[in-house]
């Protein structure tokens, strides 16, 4: 969410699993939207039990003429 409506709102994420020595993306998918200061996305991924699994995301926003992004990483979870 933004304060004002932006040209462009988009997300990027993946699902990301742990092998034991790093994480790997095992599932990833996009949403965008424009004219609005609302994007929301959600997906429904069946997991592998016994993994630990977290989101990462990354988020644009573009009002027409400066583009702001920002990089989250959810907590860890195991399955």
């Amino acid at each position: 969410m933004t304060y004002t409506a932006m040209k462009t709102l988009s997300v990027d994420y993946r699902l990301e699993r742990w092998t034991g020595t790093a994480w790997v993306t095992f599932k990833m998918s996009s949403n965008n939207a424009t004219n609005t200061n609302l994007l929301n996305a959600t997906s429904d991924w069946t997991v592998m039990p016994g993994y630990y699994y977290r989101v990462t995301s990354i988020h644009t926003a573009y009002d027409g003429s400066t583009t702001e992004t920002s990089k989250h990483v959810s907590g860890t979870v195991l399955f």
